[in-house]
C-alpha cells in the first residue's frame, strides 16, 4: 500500500511518496515542483485517477500553469503534462480521463 501527498503546497511544493510495509511507513521518493492547493481555497485541487494504465495523481505545476499526471512505476515517477490550467474544468477533465 502506498501513500502520496503534497507536502506544504504553498511552500515546499513537493509530492512525497511512502509505502506501508511490515507495520512501518517507508519514504520512497519525492517529486518537487508541484502543488494542489492555493491559500484561501476551500478545496484541494486534483486527486487520484486510473485511466487504465495504473493510478496517477493529478496536480498542478508549482506556478499553476500546467496540469500534470504523476504516476509511480515502483522505482520512479512518471510525469505526463496534460495541458494548460484553464481553471477547475481542467482538473475535472483530467480526473475524468478526458
Amino acid at each position: 500500500m502506498e501513500l502520496a501527498y503534497v507536502d506544504r503546497p504553498h511552500l515546499a511544493k513537493t509530492l512525497k511518496l511512502f509505502r506501508f510495509r511490515n507495520g512501518k511507513l517507508l519514504h520512497m521518493k519525492d517529486f518537487p515542483g508541484v502543488t494542489n492547493h492555493r491559500i484561501g481555497d476551500r478545496e484541494i485541487t486534483g486527486g487520484m485517477r486510473d485511466c487504465g494504465a495504473g493510478p496517477q495523481m493529478i496536480v498542478a505545476d508549482a506556478g499553476w500553469l500546467r496540469v500534470l499526471a504523476l504516476g509511480w512505476d515502483g522505482r520512479r515517477f512518471t510525469k505526463t503534462d496534460l495541458g494548460p490550467n484553464r481553471g477547475p474544468q481542467s482538473f475535472d477533465e483530467a480526473l475524468a480521463c478526458r
